[in-house]
């Protein structure tokens, strides 16, 4: 069963990633609604979270060294 979340989550983390440079706040023609764009492309966000994931759990090694296919045992 899912959950419906809630419209002020959801609204936190909008405003938590547009302080971070994540999302860019714009506002709608009738000057009461707002709607976010991503300041990044899907490719970059991408890039960003797998060079996090490679220096956070492999210290760079899985990139710089990487595993060859014979070693495996």
């Amino acid at each position: 069963m899912k959950r419906k979340l809630a419209y002020t989550t959801i609204m936190t983390s909008f405003r938590r990633l547009e302080k971070k440079g994540w999302l860019l706040r714009l506002l709608a023609a009738p000057k009461t609604t707002y709607f976010y764009q991503s300041t990044r492309s899907r490719r970059e966000v991408g890039e960003q979270m797998l060079d996090w994931v490679n220096n956070e759990f492999f210290d760079s090694d899985l990139i710089n060294n990487p595993v060859k296919e014979e070693s495996r045992i």
